[in-house]
């Protein structure tokens, strides 16, 4: 399970001690108390004063997790009131206006801050509170929460307004006029109305008729997490955004009203009610925009609509969903209207309605283009129909679950539907499908009430040969984090001597760290600056080192005497800080002698809102155990992060761009990258990586395989891969399984291919949901190992879609749409299964050209194929 509170991107600027528990007068900070293990103690000592100014950073610790914040705006320190009766907006406005100057963030402690006109956070500020899940014990005291007068400015405006590189972090907004019985329909709570750039996370909605749009034009990347509300009208409209979308950690439910404590309602009635008038209005989140998109652990109970998306299909984006729940739906769980031409990809989801008539677990509209797969998901509840399509595309179900329904499990217009390995469980009929629409079920028992008269386009069969659907299991994606014990004690680097106007910080730096250690650890702080260093520094045990923000501590180094910038020595975090490269080496040379600005042989550490600006490798762990990395992005020379012998690792929310290096970097990069290297390595998790340039974006390696595991020991859900030889690649390894993958590859003086295994490969591989596009030479290389390929869309394939030698490989309910490729499978050695693949974009069941499965198959293989779309002749209607 994943944990309550995960960091995601949304803290690039961050990281802040609890004021609200200190008197401050005259910028003056006094401690709550004299305990030397106070995290407000800057060096173990007992400071009677710590003084805090407006502009100046210092270390806040955030509310029911272990991680600080730097601020550099106090509302202490503005005349607030925090009762949650007198008007705090015009204060609010004129601290984020002061914060607009010079950048920043802005502090309001724990308290009830009364809203009587709205808020416009400018650009590259952050507004953060204290924060703690309302699905947790805590009530509503030990938040910042945001009391929204009704009048008729917050009537007619977003209560927030964010723009470009604005954050909204750790707040809890509550409209006060807001009666179940009669919900007003105030405007969304917070929009991002302007700029490239918008990070919300750790906010809670209470009682919104609209919660969060994503609305500027301009957007490029915006990112939302740790989202928690109630809405009766709109959850989530991402109108806008052209390059990246993450929208991770998603609960919108009717008992964040009625369960909270600022409510005085009846909650029995209250429950009624409410949930009435959200199943007849909400749709919980939208989506119109074009971008790569990531929505992972979402959970939506109870809706109109639980997730429409409507994507222009001109658009090459691709959007990939995980682990997402939707519960009493009136309508639809998931309403389709359109998407990119290239396809889109679920996996391990869950779609329930209600069981009221004329309801879809799944609804596609008319003319319904896209290529969609949906793999290990289920279809609940007691609707009209499972899946209801009116589309005409092409649709395939591995390992679903179709669970009670009235109609049929699946109506369809669309051209073929393919479902395999799974289960369909009613006494209502298999599928309703048009003359024109062709569908094939291999399933593992036969479906007992089909009736071949009425639909005579659809196949039920039970495979001749055995074949096996893995399914994608919860046991997968545990959260692999482990539990950290670095003192509170804080010590400022400039009380020793760390200054911007240094040549070199090395020792002074060093000295910071060997103090904290000394005195039984503790954070170092480093400020806001531009800082030079020429030396290795050693962060020893129980130290972790805390920027003032990735965009705001910057260390350089240009050179060092040893092999690395950062060496962790055990139970360390780096957090909040920029690692640059400022050497002038060529990218053969920093091969020859490459420098790690991270390296480690130690166990539990968290790396994590870092930063990396031309570095050779970001981070080269040999050894290590128990890591988190999260939150990291930037460019590097030879390798991203490199891994050899490591046990227990979570990477999470991994970019690494070409942005800033020069074009002989670029091109070395072509046949030399690898944004993740593992080798060697058990019990990795690896989500959410994106690289745009390079040989690989993710290879995992191994010289032997002795034994297989039953369980994958590397995990990979989420890449979005551009301009790469393989988005990922599998040598030796003993069993890994990588879910939803967006490859758009490309050829640089050799082949391409969206996947590939290598010679000598003895190990376990499943891989599902990749979308596969870009200038490619064929779709997957398979050299070795078991392999099951499952779901994936091959937009272009050049020569051959699957091409195996040595593999044994089962090829299921995949999508070929390439007509031109010389083979859609090519086997020289070993086995190749093809079980219910769709072949060819525009085959109908009668009376039009159908192209067939082109293949080839050496008399050293066996090659057998069970139930694709072939030529009418070979098929035999039956059950």
């Amino acid at each position: 399970m994943k944990k309550e509170f995960k960091f995601k991107k949304i803290f690039t600027a961050a990281a802040l001690i609890i004021l609200s528990a200190a008197t401050v007068s005259c910028g003056k900070y006094t401690p709550a108390g004299t305990n030397p293990n106070d995290p407000n103690e800057n060096t173990g000592k007992t400071p009677a004063i710590i003084t805090v100014k407006d502009g100046e950073y210092s270390l806040v610790k955030s509310q029911g997790y272990d991680s600080y914040k730097a601020v550099n705006y106090f509302s202490v320190l503005n005349n607030f009131n925090a009762d949650g009766k007198t008007d705090d907006s015009k204060n609010l406005q004129n601290l984020l206006d002061k914060a607009a100057k010079s950048g920043g963030t802005v502090y309001l402690p724990k308290g009830k801050y009364r809203l009587e006109n709205t808020v416009n956070i400018p650009e590259n500020v952050t507004l953060t509170g204290d924060f703690t899940s309302p699905r947790s014990a805590s009530g509503s005291d030990d938040c910042t929460v945001f009391i929204v007068a009704e009048n008729e400015n917050t009537l007619k405006k977003p209560l927030f307004t964010l723009n470009g590189g604005s954050k909204l972090t750790e707040i809890t907004i509550f409209y006060e006029g807001q009666h179940y019985d009669n919900v007003k329909t105030y405007p969304y709570a917070i929009e991002h109305h302007s700029g490239k750039t918008a990070e919300i996370s750790y906010v809670t909605i209470i009682n919104a008729a609209k919660g969060i749009k994503l609305s500027s034009t301009e957007a490029k990347e915006v990112s939302l997490a740790n989202i928690y509300m109630t809405a009766t009208q709109s959850g989530i409209y991402a109108l806008f955004c052209s390059e990246k979308l993450e929208i991770t950690d998603i609960f919108i439910d009717p008992s964040i009203w009625f369960n909270c404590d600022l409510c005085t309602e009846d909650h029995t009635a209250e429950a009624k009610i409410l949930t009435s008038k959200i199943k007849e209005g909400l749709t919980a989140i939208s989506i119109t925009a074009t971008a790569d998109a990531y929505f992972d652990d979402i959970k939506i109970n109870t809706c109109n609509i639980g997730v429409k998306v409507d994507i222009p299909s001109i658009t090459e984006k691709t959007p990939l969903f995980s682990d997402v729940t939707v519960t009493e739906a009136a309508s639809s769980a998931l309403n389709l209207v359109s998407a990119p031409k290239t396809g889109m990809a679920f996996a391990k989801c869950s779609f329930r309605t209600d069981d009221r008539n004329n309801s879809k677990d799944v609804k596609i509209e008319k003319n319904y283009l896209a290529p969609t797969v949906f793999n290990s998901c289920s279809f609940r509840g007691s609707p009209s129909y499972s899946v209801f399509s009116e589309g005409n595309s092409l649709l395939s179900f591995v390992g679903c679950d179709f669970i009670s329904w009235k109609e049929s499990a699946i109506y369809s217009t669309d051209k073929m539907i393919s479902a395999s390995g799974g289960g369909f469980n009613s006494s209502g009929n298999l599928a309703d499908l048009t003359d024109t629409t062709v569908g094939i079920f291999a399933i593992d028992s036969i479906y007992a009430n089909h009736d071949q008269e009425e639909n005579p386009t659809v196949f039920v069969a039970k495979t001749k040969n055995e074949y096996t659907v893995d399914r994608i299991t919860d046991t997968w994606f545990e959260d692999l984090t482990s539990s950290f014990t670095i003192s509170g004690k804080i010590y400022k680097a400039e009380d020793f001597g760390i200054s911007n106007t240094a040549p070199d910080n090395s020792m002074a730096l060093q000295m910071a760290i060997n103090t904290a250690n000394q005195n039984g650890g503790g954070t170092v702080f480093i400020k806001e600056g531009n800082y030079k260093f020429l030396n290795e520094v050693e962060v020893l045990e129980g130290v972790r080192i805390q920027g003032s923000g990735n965009s705001e501590t910057v260390l350089e180094f240009s050179k060092t005497e040893s092999k690395a910038f950062l060496n962790l020595k055990g139970n360390n975090k780096i957090e909040g800080l920029t690692l640059k490269y400022t050497g002038s080496q060529t990218a053969e040379e920093a091969a020859e002698n490459p420098i790690k600005a991270i390296y480690s042989e130690s166990a539990n550490l968290k790396i994590s809102n870092v930063n990396f600006t031309k570095v050779h490798y970001a981070i080269y762990l040999s050894g290590a155990e128990n890591i988190t990395v999260e939150n990291l992005v930037g460019s590097a020379v030879i390798g991203g992060i490199y891994a050899e012998h490591c046990d227990f690792m979570h990477l999470e929310d991994v970019e690494f761009t070409k942005n800033g290096l020069s074009e002989d970097v670029i091109k070395y990069q072509h046949e030399k990258f690898v944004a993740v290297m593992i080798r060697e390595c058990t019990g990795t998790l690896c989500e959410n990586l994106t690289s745009d340039n390079g040989d690989y974006l993710i290879y995992l390696n191994s010289e032997k395989v002795d034994v297989v595991p039953e369980e994958p020991s590397a995990a990979i859900k989420g890449l979005f891969a551009e301009n790469v030889y393989s988005a990922f690649a599998i040598n030796k390894y003993d069993f890994a399984a990588v879910v939803n993958v967006s490859s758009d590859t490309a050829i640089y003086g050799t082949n391409a291919y969206n996947a590939t295994t290598f010679a000598g490969n003895r190990g376990n591989l499943c891989i599902y949901n990749v979308i596969g596009k870009g200038d490619v030479t064929g779709g997957i290389y398979l050299r070795g190992g078991n392999v099951s390929i499952q779901s994936c869309i091959f937009n272009t394939c050049g020569s051959t879609a699957i091409r195996s030698d040595s593999s044994t490989a089962e090829i299921i309910g995949c999508i070929f749409l390439d007509k031109g490729v010389s083979y859609h499978a090519e086997v020289s050695s070993g086995s190749l299964s093809f079980v219910a693949n769709i072949i060819d974009s525009n085959s109908s069941f009668a009376g039009i050209e159908r192209s067939y499965l082109k293949k080839y198959s050496s008399s050293e293989a066996a090659f057998t194929e069970e139930y694709n779309f072939v030529p009418i002749s070979e098929l035999t209607p039956g059950t």
